[in-house]
């Protein structure tokens, strides 16, 4: 018998699908998400399945199977949606996912006993399947917020709520609907090719919102990667130097001045000679979490050089300056060694740098900040020194 044009389109949407399942399994053994993508390729390949079982669907189908193939779908989107949870590192909420496909299954069970119309199971599926999305969307904007940035995380987040928002306008109407028409695919009409059509729509957009998500992290790690310290996670020298140029150009702004500090951890060498090189980094990653916990949220701590630090303070004034610092030399005094290196202790020297007068070069400030922190290293150690005025 010849496929109906409705039918066509399923069986396209079922390859489509099942390509999709292919690349997230592709994925997984490249380990770029590995956990999530198998995630994906099981959802993919669960909802490319009931899509290859509709099709064999007709007026002589027993609803049991219709209803198998309800809670097929299903379960297809709840494991898309454990997946985004396991991409973003939440805990996967299986209490909450088991409860929808559990009360799900019953009330498709139910509508099988009755015997229902078809129409009745497509409304339970409507209102499960917005469910889900809806839960799935909100998820994404909060970890994508977190992981990202805010705008990244809207864009994320609108093809599932959009979706959601279709699966629940077209539960509103089959619940007000009272066509009674089985609506089984051999039949070709407008509001069947529409939804086989959408539903290829559906398919595409979910697989690439997947997609983009995973690109868009490796995106963020590789630029993270490039303006951070690996050992440290502190900005590097070259992410510094372009905040510090930033800062620059907004002196000339009211109240738009700003510090630089040049820390530096006192007899270090002495440390990886004497405790070793293991203890060296903890020390580094020590430190460098007590000068960021020190400062303010706005500013910035780089590892710039081996056990050398910068620390920026925009719109800082003298006295707060003065502050900082000393709670900065305080912080790393305080720190504890005895799990690592009993009998250790670490103190920094600190050189201090206002950029709130005379406009200067860049490369002049980094100068007279390591100036003085010569000087407080040349003087004893363990304080902090003011930097001469620029000229």
């Amino acid at each position: 018998m010849a496929m109906s044009q409705t039918q066509m389109l399923m069986a396209a949407l079922l390859v489509q699908q099942g390509l999709c399942a292919g690349i997230w399994l592709i994925a997984a053994q490249l380990k770029l998400g590995r956990a999530s993508a198998l995630h994906w390729a099981t959802a993919t390949g669960l909802i490319a399945v009931t899509i290859g079982l509709v099709l064999q669907r007709d007026a002589g189908t027993s609803m049991w199977i219709v209803a198998a193939q309800n809670i097929m779908l299903m379960a297809g989107l709840v494991v898309l949606r454990r997946g985004v949870e396991v991409f973003l590192k939440s805990t996967p909420r299986d209490a909450e996912h088991a409860l929808v496909i559990g009360l799900h299954a019953s009330l498709a069970g139910l509508i099988s006993w009755l015997d229902a119309p078809v129409r009745e199971m497509a409304l339970l599926g409507s209102a499960v399947g917005a469910w889900i999305l809806w839960r799935m969307a909100y998820e994404i904007f909060q970890g994508t917020s977190v992981e990202v940035h805010r705008k990244a995380a809207i864009w994320c987040t609108v093809p599932a709520a959009t979706i959601g928002a279709v699966f629940a306008v077209r539960a509103v109407f089959l619940l007000v609907s009272t066509n009674e028409n089985k609506g089984y695919l051999t039949e070709d009409n407008t509001s069947h090719l529409v939804a086989a059509m959408s539903m290829m729509v559906y398919g595409f957009v979910m697989n690439a919102l997947m997609l983009a998500m995973t690109v868009l992290r490796l995106v963020h790690r590789l630029k993270h990667q490039s303006e951070h310290d690996a050992l440290t996670d502190l900005l590097n020298r070259r992410a510094m130097t372009q905040l510090i140029e930033t800062e620059d150009r907004r002196r000339q702004q009211p109240g738009a001045g700003f510090a630089l500090l040049s820390a530096d951890i006192d007899h270090f060498k002495r440390i990886n000679d004497q405790f070793g090189h293991a203890v060296g980094d903890e020390v580094l990653r020590r430190v460098a979490q007590a000068m960021r916990q020190a400062c303010r949220p706005t500013d910035r701590v780089g590892r710039v050089g081996g056990e050398e630090f910068l620390v920026l303070l925009p719109g800082a004034p003298r006295s707060m300056v003065s502050s900082i610092s000393e709670r900065l030399v305080s912080a790393v005094r305080r720190l504890e060694f005895a799990d690592v290196a009993p009998g250790l202790r670490v103190t920094i020297s600190v050189g201090v740098a206002m950029a709130d007068g005379v406009m200067e070069p860049v490369d002049l400030l980094l100068k007279r900040v390591d100036r003085a922190l010569y000087e407080a290293k040349h003087a004893g150690r363990d304080r902090i020194v003011q930097a001469a005025a620029a000229v």
